[in-house]
């Protein structure tokens, strides 16, 4: 009888670590120094597809988003969505589209980060890849907020 619970407590136990939240990794740590950060609307939504088991990439461009401010303490905010916590399910519907407001980092080398409270997104001049990411919703829009009002 113990080891019938054993098992499942075992597993239980390593699903809910591998889900535990952790500070968000951004695209580039060590560019963030000379990256530009603007706060956005995301215009319906970016998506990523997949297309007879081969991801196709959706057209991104400066027609995707409204910048609602341009953030000018890059060092600031990297910070305080440091201190977010954030959690990437390990297993279950992965996100396809991200959409609402964000923030976007444009990094040198022309690669575009932009995170929301539900996902993020990675695009350059080939590729969009959406992660599966959750920020609590209250907590992101309240950061976006004091950025927004200062």
């Amino acid at each position: 009888m113990k080891k019938f619970l054993t098992f499942p407590l075992i597993i239980m136990l390593l699903l809910t670590l591998t889900c535990c939240a952790k500070p968000y990794n951004f695209y580039k740590e060590s560019d963030l120094d000379s990256v530009t950060i603007s706060i956005i609307e995301i215009k319906g939504y970016i998506k990523s597809t997949y297309q007879n088991d081969v991801l196709r990439e959706d057209a991104f461009n400066e027609n995707s988003y409204t910048t609602l401010k341009l953030v000018n303490n890059t060092a600031k905010i990297v910070k305080d969505i440091n201190a977010l916590q954030c959690s990437r399910p390990p297993f279950g519907d992965r996100l396809t589209k991200i959409t609402g407001k964000g923030v976007l980092i444009n990094y040198p080398d022309g690669t575009i980060e932009i995170i929301t409270d539900n996902g993020s997104a990675f695009i350059n001049a080939t590729s969009v890849t959406i992660n599966t990411i959750s920020f609590n919703t209250n907590d992101f829009n309240k950061l976006l907020n004091t950025y927004l009002e200062s």
